[in-house]
């Protein structure tokens, strides 16, 4: 929805007049950018490309139901065939053209669907989960895990996706973040800060059976981890960020709950990443270049691309990407790890465009670039193979100034997407890639 910066309290009337037919079951609306719906008592949201907003019910008659937006100074008026806008002591102006439905008459947007991109789930998150990236999917995309309830409380939360309801919910003694569900479903991982001072609470890296909901393991760390990799059977966790006066990263066998091996780092701030065999990590100092290690062993294999800060490694190990911002936009730089030293090579060039990460999909063929800490905060899409965009939609209004965190965790089958970013609503997408079900058969 486009409408003129508000000035102090502004007010936006959507006018729908009904027509003296329509009676009180009037419950969706939907409109060429989305649908008015109606949620509950005096409850509706507005869906469209922007994100979805609740609004409160005021009036309504035979000609017109009113709703509000209160977060963002709304007021709606909505009749049969017509919606119109007005600010301040303005005269209605006519924005949307559209019609009352009944809910299964609802499908996505068809310049949505048309990419591939759809939809299928929204939630509110709690507002301690603001800052960090605390939140993920599960492989069959029918659970999400998210931190919950507040800086005194906090708590974490398994929502599932088809009723959107919290089936678990536990405790925990600070927020957990980041979160990370391992590719075979089995386990969860998760780290907690520590207090500051010595004698206090020290930070650990967890890790839940997720069939039972029980520690496998709880390890204390000595100092202040920002960083946690995960294997995909969940029998491998590395953990790195400062610790004392140096920065470091840590690597253990979840099972026996026993430290593999540990490597100091230079540079302000550490970054690791680890493959689905939980095989190889990689690790960088900022600025210091990116290198390869064994596990279980520790033997350092490559160290390549000087300068380097944020990257990403694909699932087989076999390809990572690095990313740089500046005023300009995000690069791209793709490495081949196969190859002695790893081999730069597509670059991929954003103009424009901050990206707030990077994550492989599509068996490594794509990759998906969430922005933005600049004025775009849509998802474009990235063929490996040509360098060309294939895709690019909006997850959300970004409802903040600042920051706006946009991440991505997409399900290992590359079915699914989870989005999450500043305005705090979690999203879960369908995509273009993966196998798909195949339409059942009349018998």
């Amino acid at each position: 929805m486009t409408l003129r910066k508000p000035v102090g309290v502004a007010v936006c009337l959507l006018a729908l007049f009904a027509a003296a037919a329509c009676a009180d079951d009037r419950t969706v609306w939907k409109h060429d950018k989305g649908t008015f719906e109606k949620v509950g008592d005096r409850k509706w949201v507005e869906k469209t490309a922007d994100g979805t907003f609740d609004l409160e019910e005021r009036s309504q008659n035979d000609k017109t139901i009113t709703l509000q937006d209160k977060k963002r100074n709304l007021i709606y008026d909505l009749s049969a065939t017509s919606c119109f806008a007005r600010e301040g002591k303005g005269q209605p102006k006519k924005i949307y053209s559209g019609k009352w439905v009944a809910a299964a008459e609802v499908k996505p947007d068809p310049k949505e669907s048309a990419t591939g991109y759809a939809e299928l789930f929204s939630q509110k998150s709690a507002s301690v989960n603001l800052y960090n990236n605390g939140v993920a999917i599960s492989p069959d995309a029918a659970f999400i895990a998210v931190t919950g309830g507040d800086v005194f409380k906090p708590q974490i939360n398994i929502i599932e996706v088809a009723t959107k309801k919290a089936v678990k919910t536990w405790m925990v003694p600070t927020v957990v973040a980041p979160l990370i569900w391992s590719a075979d479903g089995a386990s969860l991982g998760g780290l907690t800060l520590g207090d500051s001072g010595k004698e206090g609470r020290k930070s650990q890296i967890i890790v839940w059976d997720t069939k039972t909901w029980e520690e496998k393991a709880s390890i204390e760390y000595p100092g202040f981890p920002g960083q946690l990799a995960l294997s995909g059977d969940g029998k491998v966790v590395a953990a790195a960020g400062s610790d004392g006066d140096k920065n470091m990263f840590h690597v253990w066998d979840v099972e026996a709950k026993k430290e593999l091996f540990s490597q100091q780092q230079k540079g302000a701030y550490t970054f690791i990443a680890m493959d689905a065999a939980g095989k190889t990590l990689a690790a960088s100092g900022t600025g210091l270049g990116i290198t390869l290690f064994d596990i279980p062993g520790g033997k350092q294999k490559k160290t390549f691309a000087p300068g380097a800060g944020h990257f990403t490694m694909s699932n087989d190990g076999t390809s990572l990407v690095t990313w740089d911002m500046n005023d300009k936009g995000t690069q791209l730089t793709v490495w081949d790890l196969r190859a002695t030293p790893p081999k730069a090579g597509r670059t991929i060039k954003i103009d424009g465009f901050k990206g707030d990460g990077v994550a492989f999909i599509d068996q490594d063929r794509h990759l998906v670039v969430p922005g933005g800490a600049g004025k775009g905060d849509d998802i474009r899409v990235f063929e490996l193979k040509t360098g060309n965009q294939v895709a690019n939609f909006p997850p959300a209004k970004a409802s903040m100034l600042g920051r706006r965190g946009l991440i991505v965790r997409p399900t290992p089958d590359s079915t699914k997407m989870l989005t999450y970013g500043s305005d705090m609503v979690i999203r879960l997408w369908s995509t273009p890639f993966g196998k798909k079900e195949e339409p059942k058969q009349d018998k």
